[in-house]
């Protein structure tokens, strides 16, 4: 006996897929060179030296379909022969069947784990941004407080200069805090919109001093102006600090990150990327789930990456990573002018 494979768009076995279409009606049954439905099934049968075929059904959906060869004495089967191959393929439909129930059941528990674990994220995230609101508010007040008082006296003071960055800083630790807390939510992208240029050019200049002190530079000329794109600019700062901050911690020492950021008649496109090794197979696929971090010092809480693909996923966008050695790119696509419709492209 043998199960025949499920044929394919370019089979050229005819009695494979001749026997298959036959039995996708739900009330045909097994049958014989001698009771078969047509002479056109007995030639099948003859043809291809079986005696019966049998169909193997898991609920209404045709699984596969047995052939038992004819006897090499040319004479046929017992009935009690025939009756045991139905046992036995009663037996093996209902143990598909118990597994089928079993995968779904355990499809149904991952994801209720999932909700669990989301959910619990949302309240850790509701007392994490609670326990940063009044500390944040105060040392922004601090700052610029002082940062007013040496501007006026020198408007161009230094420590004034680096006193905004601070600033900005703080309401970027705003951001973020809530941005982790509404990871368990959407956020609303709806009528808004950001000159992302200007966007990506201060995110990657803060990040610069981090840059260097790693010994990494950055190469912006592929920078180009793309004008304003829907999305808010908190949900913009997510995607575009935690892509460039990604490339910064995992590129080697005196290597370049090169930032890109265009546009073209149907998409804009923005991408990081670093030198390095490539990221572990087990690890990429998983790269974009909530947690998940290569075990560095400063690789973070493991939310930046989930979190870029959620503002990502709610512009209707794409996020990819090109996993290749020695070089390591994360690549947003935004297709212009089409909502949600973009997701489509992920098969």
């Amino acid at each position: 006996v043998r199960f025949l494979q499920r044929p394919s768009e370019d089979s050229d076995d005819d009695s494979n897929e001749l026997l298959w279409e036959y039995f996708t009606d739900p009330d045909r049954q097994a049958f014989n060179r001698l009771n078969a439905p047509s002479p056109e099934a007995a030639e099948i049968l003859t043809r291809s030296a079986l005696h019966a075929v049998f169909p193997l059904r898991v609920g209404d959906d045709l699984e596969s379909v047995l052939t038992l060869r004819a006897s090499s004495t040319g004479g046929g089967y017992q009935e009690g022969e025939m009756e045991a191959v139905r046992l036995v393929l009663r037996q093996v439909a209902y143990a598909l069947e118990v597994r089928r129930l079993m995968d779904a059941r355990l499809a149904s528990e991952r994801r209720q784990a999932e909700q669990e674990r989301l959910g619990m994220l949302g309240l850790v995230s509701a007392s994490l941004a609670h326990e940063l609101k009044n500390p944040l508010s105060s040392m922004k007040v601090l700052s610029q407080t002082v940062q007013e008082e040496l501007a006026g006296q020198d408007p161009d003071n230094e420590q004034s200069r680096d006193l905004g960055l601070i600033v900005e800083q703080v309401d970027r630790l705003s951001g973020v805090a809530g941005e982790i807390l509404g990871f368990a939510r959407p956020s609303s992208t709806d009528d808004t919109d950001v000159e992302l240029t200007s966007l990506v050019m201060s995110s990657s200049t803060i990040l610069e001093h981090e840059a260097r002190r790693d010994g990494v530079v950055f190469d912006r000329s592929g920078i180009e102006t793309v004008g304003r794109v829907r999305g808010s600019v908190a949900g913009w700062q997510t995607v575009v600090f935690n892509l460039i901050l990604n490339a910064v911690r995992h590129a080697p020492k005196g290597s370049t990150d090169f930032i890109r950021l265009a546009q073209t008649s149907e998409a804009l496109v923005f991408e990081t990327e670093n030198a390095g090794g490539s990221i572990p197979e087990e690890l990429a696929e998983r790269v974009f789930d909530p947690f998940v971090t290569d075990g560095g010092s400063d690789d973070g809480t493991g939310l930046g990456l989930s979190l870029v693909k959620r503002r990502i996923d709610e512009l209707g966008g794409l996020v990819e990573l090109v996993n290749e050695p020695g070089r390591i790119v994360f690549r947003v696509r935004l297709q212009i002018g089409v909502g949600r419709d973009l997701s489509k492209e992920r098969a």
